[in-house]
């Protein structure tokens, strides 16, 4: 099942204003690409990393930011913040190499 990228986008967006900033505020705060957010709508897949650093500055966990996107995607996060720091980043690295292979 393919993840709700609009979901993310509007998820996201109601967040910041929540929280009284602009969409283009938290993107800067994160590095990330002003893009992000249209690039999410228009059928672009977020990185784990990205969707992370912005659930991080936003205050909420991955599984928030994602909800109503993907159940499937939504559980793996959930699990995923329950690791390290270190095994986060092996996790990271071991997911890079199957891509890149």
């Amino acid at each position: 099942m393919p993840v709700n990228n609009q979901k993310i986008a509007e998820n996201i967006s109601a967040l910041a204003k929540e929280r009284g900033i602009t969409v283009k505020q938290v993107l800067k705060d994160c590095k990330i690409n002003p893009n992000f957010k249209y690039d999410l709508e228009h059928g672009s897949s977020p990185s784990i990393d990205k969707i992370t650093r912005i659930a991080e500055y936003l205050g909420v966990s991955t599984a928030r930011l994602l909800e109503g996107a993907d159940g499937e995607v939504s559980a793996l996060l959930v699990l995923y913040e329950k690791l390290s720091d270190s095994a986060k980043e092996e996790l990271r690295a071991y997911m890079k190499s199957l891509i890149e292979e």
